[in-house]
């Protein structure tokens, strides 16, 4: 009936489970931490940023380079996003949060 729901649930159990049994035994690639860091602001961005590049190249070149130039474009505006936006505010963040004493420390 097309809904995808359950294998959608399966699969995401098992990553889950396959990182939590093997927690410890890798090592995440560069490449992979390095997207991971900005992928908020990627979450953030690439709808919009696809639409308007996508809409932007239409009928001018063909789709699959519109497509890749697409994703680089996602790529550089969550960088930006990510380094003028996103670390600024966490560090304005923990400036104006109060400190607090780590659990089960002693005060003095």
């Amino acid at each position: 009936d097309g809904n995808l729901y359950g294998p959608s649930v399966a699969i995401a159990v098992c990553v889950v489970l396959i990182a939590l049994l093997t927690e410890g035994r890798w090592r995440l690639p560069r490449w992979l931490a390095a997207v991971s860091v900005v992928s908020y602001s990627m979450y953030l961005v690439h709808g919009t940023v696809l639409s308007v590049v996508l809409d932007s190249l239409d009928g001018r070149v063909p789709f699959t380079l519109a497509f890749a130039i697409a994703i680089v474009a996602i790529a550089v505006v969550s960088v930006g996003m990510w380094r003028f936006v996103e670390m600024p505010s966490q560090q304005l963040a923990r400036r104006l949060s109060p400190r607090r004493e780590p659990q089960g420390a002693s005060p003095g």
